[in-house]
């Protein structure tokens, strides 16, 4: 009977061992597939809700002051500016307040300001004034070459004109018409003076022939300039540079 009781006992207290460890197992199953929600510094988003105020059609050759209106919290931020061709940083970098100068030979570029290692990026397209942008050259000249006579070297020149971007200089004389001897395509547009060496062929260079200069333009906006035009009466007894200098 003893026995019995025993034998009763330990069949017991396995069961009881037996359900103990199922239960854990389940316990701890159900415990690895909690999702754990731990933020990190690495994950947190970064707020880039920022804007650069300032002025965006500009005029060329003047200064403008750019600030960086950051919506972070950082009362003073680093900012890195970039600039592109054209445009210059006066003063500011590293602020949220920059002063940019713009070359007589700007048309357009972008300003970028960035934070936070360049974690955050504020660009903004900035362009010329159109009232500045492109101007048609107005002005021609014709001027002997240094040392050389009045018949056969002279120095072309355009003046005034804003945002070339390609000019085509003809010669008419006698038995010729419209001979090109100078084109230029600036890939950057030029303004102000653009001169072309013209060197006349010896069927031309004779006293009292007319030579008739055009020069066409073309602008950054497709503008095609009306044509340039002017002429010079060659006077070949000006030999041995007498003519020097002179400008027609």
């Amino acid at each position: 009977m003893k026995k019995s009781i025993f034998n009763l006992c330990v069949f017991g207290l396995f069961l009881t061992l037996f359900f103990a460890s199922c239960n854990k197992e389940e316990y701890d199953n159900e415990v690895l597939q909690i999702d754990d929600p731990v933020e990190t510094a690495s994950l947190r988003s970064v707020t880039c809700d920022n804007d650069v105020i300032g002025t965006f059609t500009i005029n060329r050759g003047t200064v403008y002051t750019y600030t960086l209106a950051a919506n972070i919290p950082d009362r003073n931020p680093t900012v890195r500016w970039e600039v592109q061709p054209g445009m210059t940083i006066v003063s500011g970098q590293g602020t949220t307040r920059v002063r940019v100068s713009f070359s007589s030979s700007f048309s357009s570029g972008r300003l970028t300001a960035l934070l936070n290692g360049g974690q955050c990026g504020v660009i903004k397209q900035i362009s010329v004034a159109q009232s500045s942008q492109n101007r048609c050259p107005n002005r021609m000249t014709i001027q002997y070459a240094a040392g050389r006579n009045g018949c056969d070297d002279f120095l072309i020149g355009i003046y005034n004109g804003l945002g070339v971007t390609s000019v085509t200089f003809t010669f008419s004389a006698r038995h010729i018409s419209n001979r090109v001897f100078q084109t230029y395509n600036f890939s950057t547009p030029r303004n102000g003076t653009i001169t072309a060496p013209l060197y006349l062929p010896r069927s031309v260079q004779q006293s009292n022939n007319i030579v008739w200069i055009k020069a066409n333009v073309t602008l950054s906006d497709g503008t095609r300039c009306s044509e340039l035009r002017k002429s010079v009466r060659l006077d070949c007894s000006l030999g041995g540079g007498g003519g020097g200098g002179g400008m027609r």
